[in-house]
């Protein structure tokens, strides 16, 4: 959502099964460090034990830059985020953008899934995987 020129990740409260009757909009996310100077949007959320996972794509400006963010809760409205990225563009198929994270918790690892960009703008579907051992905790 966009306000004041900024963009937020907010939680959407319905009263109804179709999505009409809006009850509340809380920003849960705001635009605060260099890597989301652009931009924030795309959440993708885990529940994963005691904790909510949550992936986000962050847009820097100057550049323009998608990179891969991510911000932990342990009840899905406060959120603490990681100022750094969990996934920078680096390599040959994602060198100039990553984007529109999700991600899946598979026995003994974390399989995260997002959009790659090349330096020929060619986008394509990217996977990173990560141990089920890593320290969500910022």
């Amino acid at each position: 959502q966009k306000k004041d020129g900024k963009s937020y990740i907010c939680l959407n409260e319905y009263t109804d099964r179709a999505f009409k009757k809006l009850v509340s909009n809380k920003i849960i996310l705001k635009q605060t460090n260099k890597y989301e100077s652009y931009s924030i949007y795309a959440p993708f959320v885990l529940r994963n034990k005691n904790k909510y996972i949550m992936l986000y794509s962050g847009w820097s400006l100057n550049p323009t830059k998608g990179r891969v963010m991510s911000a932990v809760s342990k009840n899905g409205f406060v959120w603490k985020k990681n100022n750094k990225p969990i996934i920078e563009p680096s390599i040959e198929y994602d060198i100039k953008h990553c984007s529109e994270p999700s991600i899946i918790d598979i026995k003994n690892k974390f399989i995260l899934i997002y959009e790659g960009c090349n330096s020929t703008n060619n986008w394509r579907i990217m996977k990173k995987e990560l141990p089920k051992s890593y320290d969500w905790n910022y």
